[in-house]
């Protein structure tokens, strides 16, 4: 067993190699050996002219051209960011306004978040009438459709057509109950005084697409506005007050 001591350490260590070799062996450790040959380089970096000692040994050290990352970027007038939600440096992929490192990054810093009310009105606008994909789609148009599941009753009260009619009742009628003047907002509700039951039957409504071109459904005179105690009390006495 031959013990030697390490030129760049100063650790005594025991020869691995045998013959030859194990003779020329100076060493400890391969990271010593590649440690000792970068402390020997001297290289100049090729933006700001300092000189610096590779970070790495063999054909990474020799491709080693700059000093640091940042006279990198600035040789090849590369930005270089923060990432508004974990810190980490990023260089942007060709967007001015990139914010973020990832798509990680982005989802994350969403959770929790709402759209502004001037963002909402954009989406709305955007989708409004014509516009919206499922514009006009209704029963078995609808992808959303299954199998008519749904009672036609209920169906109906769901269209976009049947919101408006409630919101020009209400408009009307000032948002008063008509039975007790009561005034206080989202407790109104939009009575039919002939049922929707009663106009479904009278005019043989099976699906939807007949419900919309029913123009008795829409009669404005067929609606008053009551509020929540009035219109339940209603329904308990059978349609008298």
């Amino acid at each position: 067993m031959i013990i030697k001591i390490c030129h760049f350490c100063g650790r005594k260590y025991t020869r691995k190699s045998k013959g030859e070799q194990g003779r020329k062996q100076i060493y400890c450790s391969h990271k010593c050996s590649s440690n000792a040959r970068i402390k020997n380089i001297i290289k100049v970096c090729n933006f700001c002219g300092k000189k610096y000692t590779p970070k790495h040994a063999g054909k990474d050290g020799e491709r080693q051209k700059y000093c640091s990352r940042k006279c990198y970027f600035d040789d090849h007038q590369l930005i270089l960011k923060t990432c508004d939600f974990c810190g980490r440096e990023y260089i942007p992929k060709n967007k001015k306004n990139q914010i973020y490192c990832s798509c990680e990054c982005y989802h994350k810093s969403c959770i929790g978040t709402h759209h502004t009310e001037e963002v909402k009105q954009i989406i709305s606008l955007a989708l409004a009438g014509e516009k919206h994909p499922l514009f006009g789609k209704c029963g078995e148009d609808s992808p959303n459709w299954k199998g008519g599941i749904t009672p036609l009753n209920e169906a109906i009260r769901t269209l976009v057509i049947y919101e408006n009619w409630r919101r020009q009742i209400f408009e009307r009628d000032n948002f008063i109950c008509q039975k007790c003047s009561d005034k206080k907002g989202g407790n109104f509700q939009a009575h039919h005084i002939k049922s929707v039951s009663n106009i479904i039957k009278e005019n043989n409504i099976t699906i939807l697409r007949e419900a919309l071109m029913c123009n008795e459904l829409w009669d404005l005179n067929n609606g008053i506005t009551y509020c929540e105690d009035c219109h339940k009390l209603l329904k308990q006495r059978g349609g008298l007050l």
